[in-house]
């Protein structure tokens, strides 16, 4: 289909195969090279946006509608601006053209420029429940402070970052959209001269409401857009906003965000432009401190170095709310650098001494240092959705074939003692009930004798024969063996009936705490958590899958568990089908 982009044409849909529109008899195919295929956005308050091709790679059309002169100006700043940068996170502007409808009256101005695959910010933090990593929050705020910087240098500043303004590739890079606001460097900006009022309200900083921007007006909707980014809040959202006393409360929301992050982001956005960072190279060496630091530590043992009471007692305050920080952040427990770094404070403090009272001052008695403990911010090599992030394999410690066979021995005393009993029990129950008389069922043995045969059942089947053996039972059961003679089919009955005791109560104990715990309790008790391959609670439908797995990895003689003495993650055959780990604690 090829469209028509007259905006007086009433009926713009053409086939492919025609040059001028049936309805109104504009050219379709513009300065001869481009045919547009499809209406991308009418939203915009300037124009419309479309899909073209020349032939070959699909683009993207801008076409201003508006025929004022300062929307004309804008427009082509935008086209100017797109045409000088050469930046991954910038679209590509390819060619500016004037554009005459048959009728001729009003001509159009066209933008034609690279086409971003992806999707905006906006659309991806509603796609993602998990809140985002400091991590990646980083690494975002990175990218985009050097596609601002690109655009500063050229004295142009943009004015509408938001999220539906940044497109995220398929391969992580983040690309800046929509340039039509951009409003280029000039003298009477400088020394505070108004402009043209462009703004998104919760985005857009004090000054630009009332036609005053900078190029640091960028900076407070960069730090707006991470607010919704690590909240899932808009800025407007009255959870973290007060309008009538205009406070912005956005922390209690982000709470896997340390202090020194926070503070940089609320530095941001200050209602001062004087408050905010001078350009952007202070905002990307400020991004390289904080993932060199991101707890503030050295601050912490600079205090740690005073002589007096009130060093003392600032010093460990810090370093109880960094503690706090770390264990408010929704992963804490399953990231073991975070684990190690609140270990090290907490030995720290211990070993931290208060400066003696009377006589003369000593200084604190620094034991350590936990520098080298500290969680790195380092930015993830490619895009990952937020909940798909874990550490590196060399701060996880695996669980080995000996643990873990210690682990299942004390889950499989439990199970014999769960089996047991609730197979005894149900034998008992049997020797007073008229079940097996109503059900015609003769199991061969005296009702005083179900209860030991119960429990030795229940018992059985908690184990892998036992399972084995209610398969083979039930498949006896339904064809029948011509020379089986040893069993009657009541007598398989009860014999399967009896086993899937034990083998329920092992289902429901291995799926159900492996779901809910992260473990079965021999797991736990030997700080053993399962986990898929990047860390994150596996659900029921895959703990439902590594349970029979296992059994059918037990048959081979148990080989299928020897194999995790062989592979660097300690993985047994189930673990690698299954796509799950088993992870230790400490």
């Amino acid at each position: 289909m090829s469209l028509c982009i007259n905006p007086g044409c009433s009926n713009p849909q053409n086939p492919n195969n025609n040059r001028f529109c049936q309805c109104c008899g504009s050219d379709l195919i513009l300065v001869g090279e481009y045919r547009v295929v499809r209406l991308l956005s009418g939203k915009g308050g300037f124009g419309n946006t479309y899909e073209t091709t020349d032939g070959g790679a699909a683009k993207v059309l801008k076409v201003l509608t508006n025929p004022s002169g300062k929307a004309i100006e804008l427009f082509q700043q935008e086209a100017q601006l797109l045409q000088q940068l050469n930046h991954p996170g910038i679209p590509k502007g390819e060619k500016y053209f004037i554009y005459h409808t048959r009728e001729g009256q009003t001509p159009l101005h066209c933008l034609v420029m690279e086409k971003i695959e992806g999707e905006d910010l906006e659309e991806y933090r509603g796609k993602h429940s998990q809140p985002m990593t400091q991590a990646l929050a980083l690494n975002w705020l990175a990218q985009l402070a050097s596609i601002l910087h690109a655009v500063h240098e050229h004295n142009f500043y943009h004015r509408d970052i938001k999220p539906s303004n940044i497109i995220l590739r398929p391969d992580g890079q983040l690309v800046l959209i929509d340039f039509g606001a951009a409003r280029q460097v000039t003298g009477t900006v400088l020394v505070g001269g108004q402009n043209t009022s462009i703004y998104t309200p919760g985005y857009a900083p004090p000054e630009q409401s009332t036609g005053h921007s900078s190029p640091q007006s960028d900076f407070y909707a960069l730090g707006r857009t991470f607010v919704f980014l690590l909240t899932g809040k808009e800025p407007s959202d009255s959870d973290i906003y007060d309008f009538q006393n205009n406070l912005f409360n956005w922390r209690p929301y982000a709470p896997q965000i340390a202090e020194p992050f926070a503070n940089f982001l609320d530095q941001l956005m200050a209602d001062r432009v004087m408050d905010r960072p001078k350009n952007t190279d202070v905002i990307m060496k400020r991004i390289e401190a904080i993932r060199k630091d991101p707890y503030n530590l050295n601050y912490v043992l600079n205090l740690s170095q005073g002589n007096d009471e009130n060093s003392y007692k600032t010093f460990i305050e810090e370093l109880n709310k960094i503690s706090k920080n770390l264990t408010s952040s929704p992963n804490y427990q399953s990231d073991p650098k975070i684990t190690d770094v609140i270990e090290t404070l907490e030995n720290l403090k211990r070993k931290t001494s208060p400066p003696r009272k009377g006589g003369k001052k000593q200084p604190l008695n620094l034991v350590t240092s936990p520098t080298q403990s500290l969680p790195q911010q380092s930015p993830p090599p490619v895009h990952q959705p937020l909940q798909n992030q874990q550490s590196s394999s060399d701060t996880v410690h695996y669980a080995g074939f000996w643990v873990r066979f210690k682990a299942a021995l004390f889950d499989s005393l439990i199970l014999l003692i769960a089996g047991a009993s609730l197979g005894g029990y149900l034998g008992y129950k049997l020797q007073f009930s008229d079940i097996l008389a109503r059900l015609a069922l003769d199991l061969g043995v005296g009702k005083e004798y179900f209860i030991y045969y119960g429990t030795a059942l229940g018992a059985l089947g908690t184990t892998t024969i036992g399972f084995f053996l209610a398969i083979a039972g039930a498949v006896i059961y339904w064809h029948p063996l011509p020379d089986f003679n040893y069993f009657t089919r009541d007598q398989l009955a009860g014999l399967v009936a009896g086993l899937l005791v034990g083998i329920l109560i092992k289902w429901a104990y291995s799926t159900l705490l492996e779901t809910l715990c992260k473990g079965t309790l021999g797991k736990l008790l030997f700080d053993l958590k399962v986990s898929d391959i990047k860390g994150r609670r596996i659900s029921l439908a895959t703990a439902n899958r590594r349970y029979f797995l296992k059994l059918f990895s037990a048959v081979p003689l148990y080989l299928g568990f020897m194999i995790a003495g062989w592979n660097k993650k300690k993985r047994a055959l189930h673990d690698f089908i299954a796509g799950t780990q088993i992870i230790r604690k400490k």
